[in-house]
């Protein structure tokens, strides 16, 4: 909001002693301490000029002093740009509160920080947000906001928690991506293998299905899908199974009427989800004595 001096100029008003403090002021364009928002200044002008209305002048300067602090209040209460910062925090929020969600929603989410690589780009993502939602706060505070004392203090604050945040920022970023120590760099990683896969004999109405997973990055995710030509045996597939050590083992409900070769399909990926492998094969299969 303007000061005093320039919201008394352009005040539109039918109040007699206002508009004489109007006609004074102008009237004294050098006296005048038209930069100034304390009162006792613009009293001080009109005594030392002593005019004969000068009593009227200074109730003309008294009340409309008071409706300048009153319009101040009202517009500094509720500043033009005030909603806009209100949205974008709220909407950062929304944001983070849906990341957060999503990661607690799927059960490998944690099992996947103990990744080197997916800890940092968590750690870069979250301190990235935060210094991004910083700036444009300080941004929305600079280019919409009235430029009021208390704006500018504020800002003030608003510096030396950007150059923190930064700098934190900064620190972060080079400890992983500059200054990562040879034990923890990259090296080429065996490509994933799955090895020593065998299903049976069968016992009962049950059978046991073996094999180990090799290389990538664990823990590891698997699937197994089997098929019958000849439609005499019946075995559930085994969908998205966890291995944190690359160990498969499972014992599969089937039901076996006669001799077939029981074909399956074993695909196996790693935590990246970024390498998989397939192993197909058959295993010669009859019911149990």
């Amino acid at each position: 909001m303007a000061n005093f001096g320039k919201w008394l100029h352009d005040l539109q008003t039918t109040d007699t002693a206002v508009n004489a403090l109007k006609k004074f002021a102008t009237a004294n364009p050098v006296a005048w301490p038209y930069w100034s928002d304390t009162i006792d200044e613009y009293r001080q002008v009109i005594t030392t000029a002593a005019p004969a209305d000068r009593d009227d002048l200074l109730t003309g300067l008294a009340s409309a002093f008071q409706q300048w602090k009153a319009d101040k209040a009202t517009q500094t209460s509720t500043p033009s740009g005030w909603y806009g910062g209100r949205v974008l925090l709220a909407g950062g929020a929304i944001a983070f509160a849906f990341a957060v969600a999503t990661a607690l929603w799927f059960s490998d989410f944690y099992p996947s920080l103990a990744n080197i690589e997916q800890a940092r780009g968590l750690i870069t993502f979250l301190f990235t947000f935060a210094a991004m939602t910083v700036i444009m706060v300080i941004a929305i505070g600079i280019f919409w906001l009235e430029d009021t004392q208390e704006v500018k203090e504020r800002y003030a604050s608003a510096k030396d928690l950007l150059t923190i945040v930064i700098g934190v920022l900064g620190t972060i970023m080079g400890f992983y991506f500059g200054s990562t120590s040879s034990s923890e760099r990259p090296t080429a990683s065996r490509p994933l293998a799955i090895s020593d896969f065998s299903v049976g004999p069968p016992l009962n109405d049950r059978i046991k299905v073996t094999g180990t997973i090799t290389g990538g990055a664990p823990p590891y995710q698997y699937s197994i899908a089997f098929t019958d030509p000849k439609n005499v045996v019946t075995i559930a597939n085994v969908n998205s199974e966890k291995s944190a050590d690359g160990t498969i083992a499972k014992e599969l409900p089937v039901t076996i009427k006669g001799e077939t070769t029981l074909q399956y399909t074993v695909t196996a990926r790693d935590t990246k989800r970024v390498n998989s492998q397939q192993l197909s094969g058959s295993t010669a299969i009859a019911a149990p004595p």
